[in-house]
């Protein structure tokens, strides 16, 4: 293999798992709610309400039942 070509098929798997990072990443990520929730199954309360009042302010009626 030319180093011409091997060079270009490297830029070309860096790409495609750059790409992959980015659509799995943004997969996996849990946001507030989600922690809340996890919060509130561990029985921790206070972390489980400080993540779910700023929703509940901004109108989430996920968050608010």
């Amino acid at each position: 293999m030319r180093r011409r070509e091997f060079i270009s098929l490297l830029g070309g798997a860096a790409l495609l798992v750059a790409l992959m990072l980015t659509v799995c990443g943004s997969i996996v990520r849990a946001g507030p709610f989600e922690a809340a929730t996890d919060a509130y199954k561990r029985n921790d309360d206070v972390t489980a309400l400080r993540l779910l009042r700023p929703l509940v302010e901004q109108g989430n009626v996920v968050a608010q039942n």
